[in-house]
């Protein structure tokens, strides 16, 4: 019963920005970064990144085969809300023309966890 109260929570944060008060003027919301939002479009991004820790959470809580990689997903999509929170995901800083981000590190690290999956698989 939990995991669908989970599920309805995610039905309701999407609600959340549809109750806040119409804030035509865009604000800077963010520690690290000049952009600039209304308040109902930062509360549905928030809503959005939090919808998705929730699926996370259940799909690591119930596996059972990649217990450890699902874990490591539901962390990085965490961090993902704590980088989004001070700098709206930007830009960290690039290596020549690569841009170094929360994006690409989530994807080289959970890229790395399914080599290591596969790995282990293989050595089986």
């Amino acid at each position: 019963m939990s995991k669908l109260l989970l599920l309805y929570g995610i039905l309701l944060i999407g609600l959340i920005f549809l109750i806040m008060p119409d804030w035509h003027t865009p604000h800077d919301f963010f520690l690290f970064s000049n952009m600039k939002l209304t308040g109902a479009m930062h509360i549905y991004f928030i809503g959005e990144k939090a919808g998705l820790i929730i699926l996370a959470y259940i799909l690591a809580n119930e596996s059972k085969l990649y217990q450890q990689a699902t874990w490591i997903f539901f962390w990085l999509l965490v961090a993902d809300l704590g980088d989004y929170l001070l700098s709206y995901s930007s830009i960290w800083f690039s290596i020549g023309n690569f841009p170094i981000s929360m994006n690409i590190l989530k994807a080289v690290v959970f890229g790395g966890v399914i080599i290591k999956e596969g790995w282990k698989t293989l050595v089986k």
